[in-house]
């Protein structure tokens, strides 16, 4: 009876052992692998907010140079009305086309205006809740809209230059 008492003893405490075993080894590998996909979405929300920098910087230049082919259409368009030309049928057609074109585009632009701003104030959430991928989400939309508008504004800038040349012809 008491070799089967010791033998219980030993196959509960051996079992215990090897349970406390594995249930100690299973927390450490999955925190190890917790904080490396944490460090990854860290190191991705580094690189999203350095590509949003970039943007931001981007379209600023993209918005200045608009405004210079914005002032230097309207210059033409004060020469051609001064000197009194007269433009071809379709002269006037492309031109007009090429409004409609750069209204679309401008509207879509406001459009797109305000939107990064309530996202902005959602990622600072999940930031301060420590919710990294719910923050990266946020990052990826905003640079969505980044794109969008930087894309917008390139197309309003070959717009304006295709209207200059029509302008340039007819001088």
């Amino acid at each position: 009876m008491r070799k089967i008492v010791i033998l219980m003893l030993i196959i509960i405490a051996t079992s215990s052992l090897a349970f406390g075993a594995e249930k100690s080894l299973e927390p450490q590998s999955i925190n190890k692998k917790h904080k490396l996909t944490r460090q990854e979405i860290k190191s991705q929300l580094l690189a999203q907010q350095e590509l949003i920098k970039n943007n931001r910087l981007q379209e600023q230049q993209l918005k200045k140079e608009l405004a210079q082919k914005n002032y230097e259409v309207k210059q033409q368009i004060k020469l051609l009305l001064r000197k009194n030309h007269t433009l071809t049928p379709e002269k006037l057609t492309l031109i007009k086309d090429t409004i409609i074109k750069v209204k679309s585009d401008l509207r879509d632009l406001k459009n797109t205006a305000g939107n990064i701003t309530p996202i902005l104030a959602e990622y600072k959430g999940h930031i301060k809740n420590r919710d990294l991928a719910a923050a990266a989400t946020n990052l990826d939309s905003i640079i969505s809209i980044q794109q969008q508008r930087i894309a917008l504004l390139k197309s309003l800038i070959i717009s304006l230059e295709d209207l200059q040349k029509c302008l340039l012809v007819t001088t």
